[in-house]
């Protein structure tokens, strides 16, 4: 199940941004991304 609600702190915003840099596809194992998968889209806070 997939649970979607809207961001209401620059915290969520912080935490949302350093989830994507550790999942980004340069960050894991080709293990990692052939089981769970991976970010391709490198962001910042700042957007």
């Amino acid at each position: 199940m997939i649970f979607c609600t809207i961001v209401t702190s620059e915290n969520e915003l912080q935490q949302i941004a350093e989830l994507s840099r550790q999942n980004h596809l340069s960050q894991i194992t080709e293990k990692e991304k052939s089981s769970e998968g991976f970010v391709t889209w490198h962001y910042t806070y700042d957007l």
